[in-house]
Order: C-alpha cells, then sequence, then structure tokens
C-alpha cells in the first residue's frame, strides 16, 4: 500500500490536534459503545421481522423503542470512532470504508426508527439494508482491531490447522538471512496488529523500513543493545502485562523465537547478514526449527543391538562408591552411568569397575571431575559409549587423543575446559557426532568453520548467547 503525504497517519498536525486532551479520551470509548448499536439493531431486525406477523404485532411498539436506541447508540458510536481514527495507528483505506459504512449505518438507523410506523414495506427493505451494512461495518472493525481479514473464514483445508501455521516457518541453516526468521516471525505473530491492516501504537513491523520508523513513541529497536529496544523489553514482559506483545490472547512467541529476536538485535539488528556472518550458534539455530516446525528437537543416543544385563554385584559394587547407574529407559539394558558423588580417591577403582560394563554403559556423566591420564585410558575402553559429558573436568589438548577410540560418541560435552580446536581435531575419526558443545574453551568462533568441515554431522555449540536483564525481570536467561 503506498502511502501519500495527505494520509491520516503520515500527517503530523492531524496526529498532533487528536493524540491528547479530552478529545482523544473521548474517541477511546468507541470500543465500548461500539456494541450497544450492534445489539439493539439486531434485536430491532428480530422484532421488526416478527412484528410482521400478526401473532407478535404487539412487539411493535417495544420495538420503537429499540430503535430509538439503537439510532442513538449508533451515533455515538460512530462520533467516537471518527475522533478515535483521528489518532493514527490504522490503514487508511479500511478506515475510510469502517468511516462510511458506519455513517451509513447511523443513517440507515434513523430511517427505520422514522418509517418504523409509517410505511410497513419500506420498513422491510430499511431492515435489510441496516443488517447488510451491520456486518460489513462490523466485518472492517474487526479488521482495522485485529487485521486485514480478522473475520474472514479460513479455507477448508486450514480448519484445524493452528493459529499461524498458515504462514509457513522458514528453516533456519547458516546460509539463512538473519532478517529472513525475523520477518518470518512478524508474519506469524506479529503481523495483524502491526502490519499493513492494523498498526497499534502506530508501529509497523512488515518491512525493514517500517520496523527502523518506529511507532508512537519512537524507536523500537536500538542496534546491538536489546536492552535498550522497546521491541525486546516488551516481548519479555510478564504476559499479564498490558504492553506484553503480542497481547495474551493472541498466538505467543515461543522461547526460541524470543532468543532469535532478542539474538537478531544484540547481534547488530543487520538485514542483510546471514546467521554464519552473525555467528549464531548451532544449538540456537535447533531450537529455533525444532520450536517453529512444532517438532522437538531429540536425540535417543541408544544403540540399536541388543545386549546382556549387567551383573548385580557389579552394579552394587559401584553404587558403594558413589556411582549413579540407572537404565537409559524402560526394559533397556543399556546404562546411563553418572560420577557426581564419587569420592576423588574412590575414581580410580570406579573406572577398573566400569570397563566391566563397557557395553551396556552408552551414556556417562563425569562431570566437575578433575580427570588424570590414568582415568582417560580407562575412558577409552568405553568404546560403546554414544554420550560423554566432561564439562569442567579439567581437559586440555594432550589429554583429547586419549577419546580417539570413541568411534560411537554422538553426543559431547566439553564446557568449560580449556581445550582449543586443535585438540577437537584430534577427534576427527569420530564421525557419528551429532552435538559439541565448546562453549567456555579455548575455541574461538572463526574455528568454527574448520571444525565443520570435520565434524559435518555435527551441531557445534560455542554458547555465550545472554537474554538481557530488564527491570521486570526476576532472573537472568542464559541461552
Amino acid at each position: 500500500m503506498n502511502w501519500s503525504e495527505n494520509d491520516t497517519l503520515h500527517n503530523p498536525a492531524t496526529q498532533a490536534s487528536m493524540d491528547y486532551g479530552i478529545v482523544s479520551f473521548i474517541g477511546k470509548f468507541h470500543p465500548l459503545l461500539v456494541h450497544l448499536p450492534i445489539g439493539m439493531l439486531i434485536i430491532a431486525i428480530l422484532f421488526g421481522f416478527m412484528s410482521l406477523k400478526e401473532n407478535y404485532s404487539y412487539l411493535k411498539g417495544a420495538n420503537h423503542i429499540v430503535l430509538f436506541l439503537a439510532a442513538i447508540s449508533a451515533t455515538l458510536s460512530a462520533f467516537t470512532g471518527w475522533i478515535l481514527s483521528q489518532s493514527g495507528g490504522y490503514a487508511n483505506e479500511l478506515i475510510d470504508w469502517h468511516r462510511w459504512m458506519g455513517i451509513g449505518l447511523v443513517v440507515i438507523s434513523w430511517v427505520a426508527f422514522f418509517v418504523h410506523a409509517r410505511n410497513e414495506k419500506a420498513f422491510k427493505m430499511v431492515l435489510i439494508v441496516s443488517g447488510l451494512l451491520l456486518v460489513v461495518t462490523g466485518h472492517l472493525g474487526g479488521s482495522i482491531t485485529h487485521g486485514d481479514g480478522f473475520l474472514t473464514p479460513p479455507p477448508l483445508s486450514e480448519w484445524f490447522v493452528k493459529e499461524g501455521a498458515a504462514v509457513p516457518p522458514i528453516v533456519l541453516t547458516k546460509e539463512t538471512l538473519g532478517y529472513e526468521a525475523i520477518a518470518n516471525i512478524v508474519d506469524r505473530k506479529c503481523k495483524s496488529c502491526h502490519g499493513p491492516g492494523s498498526q497499534k501504537g502506530k508501529l509497523r513491523l512488515d518491512s525493514p523500513e517500517e520496523m527502523l520508523k518506529g511507532g508512537k513513541h519512537g524507536e523500537v529497536i536500538v542496534a546491538s543493545l536489546p536492552e535498550e529496544s522497546h521491541l525486546i523489553e516488551n516481548i519479555l514482559l510478564p504476559i499479564d502485562n498490558d504492553d506484553h506483545m503480542p497481547p495474551k490472547e493472541k498466538s505467543q512467541l515461543s522461547k526460541a523465537e524470543v532468543a532469535i529476536l532478542v539474538q537478531w538485535v544484540a547481534t547488530g539488528a543487520s538485514f542483510d547478514k546471514t546467521v554464519e556472518e552473525l555467528a549464531w550458534s548451532d544449538s540456537l539455530i535447533m531450537a529455533y526449527n525444532a520450536a517453529t516446525s512444532n517438532k522437538q528437537a531429540s536425540y535417543t543416543y541408544i544403540p540399536q543391538d541388543k545386549v546382556q544385563p549387567v551383573e548385580a554385584a557389579l552394579v552394587t559394587r559401584l553404587d558403594t562408591l558413589g556411582v549413579s547407574i540407572v537404565p537409559v529407559s524402560d526394559g533397556s539394558h543399556y546404562l546411563n552411568v553418572n560420577f557426581l558423588h564419587v569420592p576423588y580417591q574412590y575414581m580410580t577403582e570406579a573406572f577398573q569397575l566400569l570397563t566391566s560394563m563397557n557395553k551396556q554403559c552408552v551414556w556417562l556423566d563425569l562431570t566437575g571431575k578433575a580427570l588424570q591420564p590414568e582415568h582417560l585410558e580407562y575412558l577409552g575402553k568405553m568404546q560403546n559409549l554414544t554420550k560423554l559429558s566432561l564439562k569442567e573436568c579439567g581437559l586440555n589438548d594432550s589429554l583429547m587423543s586419549k577419546l580417539q577410540s570413541l568411534s560411537r560418541l554422538e553426543y559431547l560435552n566439553l564446557v568449560n575446559n580449556p581445550v582449543t580446536a586443535d585438540g577437537i581435531k584430534t577427534l576427527q575419526g569420530n564421525a557419528g557426532l551429532q552435538q559439541l558443545f565448546l562453549f567456555q574453551t579455548e575455541v574461538q568462533p572463526t574455528d568454527t568453520a574448520a571444525l565443520r568441515g570435520i565434524f559435518e554431522k555435527a551441531l557445534i555449540d560455542l554458547g555465550g548467547y545472554e537474554m538481557p536483564l530488564i527491570e521486570a525481570d526476576t532472573s537472568k536467561i542464559i541461552y
């Protein structure tokens, strides 16, 4: 839609004269008053046609009062609606049609009142016209308030499709422009209130130009400063807050969509940089794709082969050392092992015993344990491991080579270890890696391209993404 200089939306003089004071306050009563003539006219039309029959002729007297109230309330509604329209924030074409249909409805309401007891044939025609005007005016009003086409029923194929799903989500890749994800979120969650049909708060978000222009209270995006961007502030507000976006009755943003919006602003709010250039983490991309496709990102990491159960005595002995052992799923003989409560002096013995169940142990969590070279020697024998957490274990590049034999690994967490990209490259024989977490390591963002060339299937997460704290928050969210 093209906007001319004479359009009300861009007429500063008009906005300045209607945006404050008692006049603007009166306009805010339109949403309240508009329902009165709707109800009155529906009753008047119903009574009008019923009273044409002899059995219900007694309704004529009552309907004369109803028609008068309908005409009065329609007049007040049209007057307050005209004032409200001058405040801006609405598409002028819709406003113009709604305004003239509303005025027509006022006129026809008064006509119905005056011809009611004078000309029965004319009264029938007036009732039909008033009914049609009521439907059209209401449809336009709904489109203005909730977005163009709000009262238009979806095609049959979309009757049982979740709201917002009609706009297909994009699949985010490293080559995708970051703004494409933002535009997709806007199309599905924001456009009905901040698009061509409706600009609540005089804000449009459906194009880069409109987004940067801001709204009634100024700019909503401050590049690289999400904590100072009103757009981000509003989507992070509690859902019951009047300024929360989207409104609580609308389809809400998922956590991944919020994270993408914050990350886009934090990385400069660029409209022409790819996801790769913006250095968005693999886990963020994965979470976004999973959320927008209505699928959960899940990995089982459970081998398909059958194994025999572990001897109960071995499990009991490891339990006394502080090792937690549970099946990875009901009825499975594969085991999830955690060293959380193993004292340091029992670490070597625990590893020795663990190698006796190397076929059954597929998940192993060693988080926070200071591992020595001898421990890594035992760990290298656990060749059935598919999921391994070595978070905060003090691993360096020289120790990484001990993991080369773990060829079935699909998940590896090396968070908070002083390893570099060279140490990670020693695992190049682990072609099955699907997730590699390298947050708080010595691996640099510039190393990720080379690592992706080696681990083609892996989502490499360098972390470091932090959602900003605003005054309304009680806790910080780190992604």
